[in-house]
């Protein structure tokens, strides 16, 4: 009865008949069911319902199918590595983080192969195993976390190579991968050991991967600059005419064309940047033809070559020519869901930035939640985390901010989306604004310190004594900025010295010397985690004046008349 029911949901993938099937045995493994009893159904049956259970999402009732068969005497036979196998699935890795269910994936699929090692007639189970491993390792397959698969893999990759594997093209595909996996943890004694014999399996066994070996062969030459592998040369240069290989050759000759250009591209002149752009269009098309190939690899290479192309031009006034090639970029990277994981996080980020510039808040914050997401290694953790707080806070301009923080970066982007048409006291009245939120009790201090109508009347009516006074309220009110410091700690110091190096970079860009001027001295205080201390200077020494008059006046003429006169 109980192997009819199955029969049945093997077919008709019925949750409801696998339920009921699964009552049934268990009541039967109980001793509960009249039925039915261990004597009355295979052993098999455990696994069969464990499988089925597994494909139709049921992972609680596969796993207790499995320990009921393993805790039974069950009898030696294939279903015994179906098991190891069906229950290795059961710990597939989701992230890299979590390497203990990783580690019980291995286990129980490295038991899966150990057992049709045994007897000729399991064989198929080590293919099946090899064909879920690498269907489930996905995560692992990105730089920096290869080098875990190295274990696992090299014994799959043992265990394939053996008389009665037929497909011999797979095998060679994971002995390249194994390669892959040396090189990214540099162990480059092993992986040249294990070239030769990845070389001479493909000679003999599958050279249509000759042009796989050929890359990694590359890559070690350049490393090492000591290896011989025994390849065909007539061959190798066949399989450079295929239709791939074409595109490739056509991103070398974009890459070539840019690079001819020299010295010249970091000249931004209109023939250059016109030069670049017409490369990039070509690329353009190039993708398209990679795209109708659907070999990812090849879609990889092409999409490699146009983000290097495309670097130059991330400049703030020209990076709207590049939205498009890397829109297009990010699209088919993501659509291929490639392990190029650093390059799509990049991409996003540039995106990120060129949409904000168009005032696209919404759709910049959308690729500032993908570049996150791809951040796998923390390596843009911060800046991503701000940059989208900082968005986040332009959809809430009717909203009060309780945070000086958020008040201050609010201000800083309405600063910076002002007009060329802006008066300049428009302009320094937000950016004022902002230092005040950063720094109510200094800010305004430190920005009088420039502020001649603040000095106090000199005793003497000579030049000298003016300027002396004038440099003891400079000195004064400077010393202000090192209080606040004492005031405030370390606290959100990060994110501080950001708002503070965007007042200076926004204020600068305005023109806007004197908030300019006052908001790098800000910045300074956080240089190193260490607060700089402003020394006490002796009143009326020339050199002091000549430093004092070279950050406020900026007049070399001037300094060398003051120097002869004191």
């Amino acid at each position: 009865m109980l192997k009819n029911t199955f029969h049945l949901i093997f077919f008709l993938k019925d949750v409801d008949a696998l339920k009921s099937t699964y009552k049934l045995i268990k009541s039967a493994h109980d001793g509960k069911s009249a039925l039915d009893s261990l004597e009355s159904f295979s052993f098999d049956l455990y696994v069969l319902c464990a499988e089925q259970a597994y494909q139709m999402g049921l992972p609680e009732i596969s796993h207790d199918c499995l320990q009921m068969y393993f805790k039974g005497k069950a009898p030696v036979n294939q279903f015994l590595g179906r098991a190891y196998l069906c229950q290795s699935q059961l710990y597939t890795p989701v992230s890299t983080d979590n390497l203990e269910q990783f580690e019980k994936f291995n286990i129980n699929l490295l038991k899966a192969i150990d057992f049709a090692l045994s007897d000729s007639r399991y064989y198929f189970l080590i293919y099946n195993a090899s064909v879920i491993y690498w269907k489930n390792i996905r995560p692992f397959l990105k730089p920096g976390s290869l080098y875990f698969l190295i274990p696992s893999l090299s014994q799959i990759v043992s265990a394939l190579n053996h008389p009665d594997e037929e497909d011999k093209d797979w095998t060679a595909k994971l002995m390249i991968e194994l390669l892959e996996c040396f090189l990214d943890a540099s162990r480059m004694e092993e992986a040249i050991t294990f070239s030769s014999t990845a070389a001479t399996f493909i000679e003999e066994n599958a050279p249509s991967r000759y042009k796989d070996l050929f890359s990694i062969m590359v890559i070690f030459e350049n490393v090492t600059n000591n290896l011989n592998f025994p390849l065909d040369a007539n061959r190798i240069l066949e399989k450079l005419q295929e239709p791939g290989r074409e595109i490739e050759l056509d991103c070398l000759e974009c890459d070539c064309e840019v690079q001819a250009l020299g010295p010249k591209i970091e000249t931004y002149t209109k023939s250059v940047v016109e030069a670049q752009l017409n490369v990039i269009q070509k690329l353009d098309l190039i993708l398209n033809r990679a795209i109708r190939l659907r070999d990812p690899n090849i879609i990889q290479a092409v999409c490699t070559t146009q983000w290097n192309i495309c670097l130059p031009l991330l400049q703030h006034n020209l990076q709207h020519h590049v939205r498009k090639p890397l829109l297009a970029i990010a699209e088919v990277l993501e659509k291929i869901d490639s392990m190029l994981i650093l390059l799509r996080c990049q991409v996003h980020m540039e995106i990120a930035r060129i949409e904000e510039k168009a005032d696209r808040v919404e759709t910049a914050m959308k690729h500032l939640e993908k570049a996150i997401n791809l951040d796998n290694n923390g390596q843009y953790h911060e800046y991503l985390k701000m940059a989208f707080h900082r968005l986040s806070l332009n959809t809430m301009l009717y909203k009060s901010l309780e945070r000086l923080e958020d008040q201050a970066s609010l201000m800083i982007e309405q600063a910076k989306k002002g007009t060329a048409n802006d008066s300049v006291r428009k302009k320094r009245s937000l950016l004022v604004n902002a230092g005040l939120a950063l720094a109510p009790e200094a800010f305004q201090v430190v920005l009088d310190s420039e502020n001649e109508a603040k000095v106090p009347p000199s005793k003497h009516k000579d030049q000298v004594s003016y300027l002396c006074a004038k440099a003891e309220h400079h000195t004064k009110n400077i010393e202000k900025a090192d209080g606040h410091m004492k005031r405030l700690g370390h606290e959100n110091e990060k994110e501080r010295i950001r708002l503070w190096s965007e007042i200076a970079k926004t204020a600068r860009k305005q023109s806007v010397w004197d908030v300019c001027r006052a908001a790098c001295r800000f910045c300074l205080l956080y240089d190193d985690n260490q607060v700089i201390k402003v020394s006490k200077r002796k009143k009326c020494k020339s050199w002091y004046l000549i430093g004092f008059l070279a950050i406020v006046k900026h007049s070399y003429r001037f300094l060398k008349t003051l120097f002869k006169k004191c």
